[in-house]
């Protein structure tokens, strides 16, 4: 049926409404109960909005999944709200060819629903953006490092009476020390911070336009504050800054400056900064001094005027070839400062000169005058060359050396510091081959012969050394002299080859050993001498016995008295010739060692005396010993008269106590003086202490002589061969023997024996 003129104004009205505008009507089932909605009208914005389709009018909501399959059911769900409810409602419709959610008015429309576009999504889009814009400023403002605020200006008429506060942030507060509120007013705020005469100079910022910069201290938060001030509509901003670190170093290199004034002044160095001067292609050619001190002219003695006016090839023609400029160059290319002494060519002086980078054309100079120093070195470098001369010339070796440390501060070795010719011929060098070397790596064994610890002795102690040693090395073997004595930090070394003397004293070693041999005999001659006499002193004893039972009573009191005196001689000779054989016996050598439990063979030693033990209540102690390489029989032998002198010489009525201990020590720690390859052995140290009568100490070597005796025999009975044969027996062991006593307090016998690692490092328990 064709349209009435007013309705297809009204459409044509509709369709050229820049809004969508849809009417739809219900679609009832059986039971008249709405299942969908039908578009009845839509207008030309809304069929393009749906591109996929001619028109939509006709189109079904549910049925053909309008506007889209994913949002049908929800929009058939808002529809039913509105036809259920009769009340107008708006939600957000989606429009598949904008890619977006529009609004849409929906309200109930004779048997239908009016549904029209509110697309207020761009609006919201904008607010949101400017939302988010405002947040962003606000953080940022917020936020920020540099304080902010802003005041609008307050007039009468044209005039500017006081500004308003309308925003300031926290670091503007934090500032200034300041926490004004909203609308405060800007002349008060001057007051509080003692500023009242600065209101002009805004007034004269919003008024021209002029930007305003300005630092004020402010005393109560103690800072500098950097304010940059801008007209703002009809007020101004100002951004407040932290300057107090940055005026504090201004501060410091304005004082840098005056300082460097100062030093430039009144420094008693030469200083001076040059300037290079370079070719087109970069190279350079020469040198400028742009800046000098006075004392830089004293000490080169040229005038400012020329050492400002002149290049350095002006002053110096060769100094492009000398060593201090090589420096220069490569001071410039490394920025390592380095120094030299250098002559001047033009006056002659010595300077001592400290090179400086500033930077890549710029160098500093700092120098002083070493002229007379110079003089005194060079006469000294030209008095020692003499003496190095003498040195070399020399027969006898010279060395000096540096003591090198671990990092604990132990000496691990000494580093040559002067080597002559003759201790270089020991190693196929020149002398300025070693100097600087480690002493361990030309003489490898010196660690080893007693050498390096001789020199690390003297080093330490500072007393002087002088021993002799055998040096063998890969080119020379020879017997050395040598004499260390320390000189402040350095050890000196001189030595001489005496290696043809030795040759004599080896020559006189082994004539000593023939009469050792000798010895030998005459020990074991005197040895079966005693045996022999044994019988006949026996035999005249008992004759002697005989004769005088058989005499009885006819003998006259004297000739009783002949004969008590002959039966003391002969029994004193019978125990003389039994001691004389003792002494004989442990003077020959045992055929082998054997090992001995030096706690076992204690414990017989004590056994044979425990007679005389019993007797005279004696206490005796025995420590820890050890297992030994010896011969068992001397050592009982020896040990047996050790204690049967503690024994024998106790004081009267005082019951005797022996206490022996053991320790193990260092040959260097002994009270005994041994040979110096045994200074770093290890010793067993027995001790026999006593509480009895003593002896006076300058006696203590006098007691192991043969036949000596320091009590009279009235009261102490022997023969004077028991210490010696305690040496003889110890001495055949490697070992050594001392004794220490004061009178009246007791003594102490010391024994050393050699503990060797490998056969004498057991100890056990008794």
């Amino acid at each position: 049926m064709p349209y009435s003129e007013p309705l297809l104004v009204a459409t044509s009205l509709l369709d050229s409404l820049p809004d969508i505008i849809v009417w739809v009507t219900p679609v009832f089932n059986e039971e008249h109960t709405v299942k969908d909605f039908r578009i009845a009208f839509a207008n030309q914005k809304a069929n393009a909005a749906f591109i996929q389709q001619e028109t939509i009018t006709g189109l079904r909501v549910v049925a053909d999944n309008f506007p889209s399959h994913d949002y049908a059911r929800e929009t058939f769900t808002n529809l039913l709200e509105v036809w259920g409810n009769k009340k107008a409602k708006e939600f957000y419709f989606y429009v598949l060819s904008l890619n977006r959610f529009v609004a849409i008015h929906t309200q109930p429309h004779e048997e239908g629903l009016l549904c029209i576009s509110r697309d207020r999504v761009a609006q919201m889009e904008a607010e949101q953006k400017e939302q988010k814009t405002s947040r962003v400023l606000k953080s940022i403002i917020g936020n920020s490092a540099t304080g902010i605020v802003v005041f609008e200006a307050v007039r009468e008429g044209p005039e500017i009476t006081d500004f308003v506060l309308r925003m300031n942030n926290e670091r503007s507060n934090q500032l200034t020390g300041t926490m004004p509120e909203e609308h405060a007013s800007f002349r008060q705020i001057l007051r509080d911070i003692g500023a009242e005469h600065a209101f002009d100079l805004y007034v004269a910022v919003v008024e021209t336009g002029q930007p305003m910069q300005q630092e004020r201290y402010l005393p109560r938060v103690e800072k500098w504050i950097s304010s940059s001030v801008s007209r703002l509509d009809d007020g101004f901003v100002s951004m407040l800054t932290d300057i107090t670190q940055s005026k504090a170093a201004s501060e410091e290199l304005e004082k840098q400056k005056n300082l460097f004034d100062d030093i430039l002044k009144f420094s008693s160095n030469g200083i001076s900064v040059s300037e290079m001067i370079r070719d087109e292609s970069g190279r350079i050619i020469d040198v400028r001094t742009i800046l000098v001190n006075e004392a830089a002219v004293q000490f080169t003695g040229l005038s400012k005027e020329i050492y400002l006016s002149k290049t350095a090839v002006e002053l110096e023609p060769n100094i492009l070839q000398s060593p201090y400029y090589k420096l220069c160059l490569d001071s410039l290319e490394t920025g390592i400062s380095s120094s030299i002494q250098y002559q001047l060519e033009s006056t002659g002086r010595w300077l001592e000169i400290s090179i400086s980078k500033i930077d890549d054309n710029r160098l500093i100079t700092i120098f002083t005058d070493i002229s007379s120093t110079k003089e005194a070195q060079l006469s000294l470098e030209r008095s020692a060359a003499k003496t190095r001369a003498v040195v070399d010339s020399s027969q006898a070796g010279v060395f000096t050396g540096s003591p090198v440390m671990d990092e604990t501060g132990t000496i691990v070795d000494f580093r040559f510091t002067l080597v002559n010719k003759a201790l270089a011929a020991f190693t196929d060098q020149e002398p300025d081959a070693l100097i600087g070397e480690l002493g361990s790596r030309w003489f490898g064994r010196y660690k080893a012969n007693g050498l390096f610890e001789a020199l690390k002795s003297t080093y330490e102690t500072g007393q002087k050394t002088q021993f002799d040693f055998f040096y063998e090395g890969h080119k020379y073997e020879a017997w050395i002299n040598i004499v260390i004595t320390r000189l402040q930090d350095e050890i000196i070394g001189t030595f001489t080859d005496f290696s043809s003397l030795k040759k004599t004293q080896l020559q006189l070693e082994r004539t000593v050993e023939e009469l050792q041999r000798s010895n030998t005999n005459l020990q074991e001659f005197a040895y079966a001498a005693s045996h022999d006499l044994k019988e006949p002193v026996r035999k005249v004893r008992i004759f002697s016995d005989q004769l005088n039972k058989s005499l009885g009573d006819r003998m006259t009191e004297e000739e009783r008295t002949y004969f008590n005196r002959m039966d003391r001689a002969s029994a004193r000779m019978s125990s003389l010739i039994d001691d004389l054989l003792s002494f004989s016996e442990v003077s020959l050598s045992a055929k082998t060692f054997e090992e001995v439990d030096m706690n076992k063979l204690m414990e017989l030693v004590i056994s044979d005396l425990d007679l005389e033990i019993e007797e005279k209540k004696a206490v005796v102690r025995v420590g820890d010993l050890f297992v030994f390489k010896a011969y068992p029989r001397q050592l009982q032998q020896a040990f047996q008269n050790l204690i049967g002198n503690a024994l024998k010489y106790a004081k009267p009525d005082v019951p005797p106590k022996i206490n022996i201990t053991c320790s193990k020590v260092a040959g260097d720690s002994m009270s005994v003086h041994v040979p110096m390859e045994a200074l770093n052995q290890s010793f067993y140290c027995i001790a026999v202490a006593d509480n009895g009568v003593g002896f006076e100490q300058q006696d203590a070597e006098k007691i192991f002589n043969l036949f000596t005796r320091l009590h009279g025999a009235a009261n102490y009975k022997g023969s004077g061969i028991g210490l010696s044969i305690v040496r003889r027996v110890i001495e055949n062991h490697n070992g050594y023997v001392t004794a220490n006593s004061i009178p009246g307090e007791g003594s102490v016998f010391m024994v050393y024996l050699p503990a060797k690692t490998s056969e004498q490092a057991q100890v056990s328990k008794p």
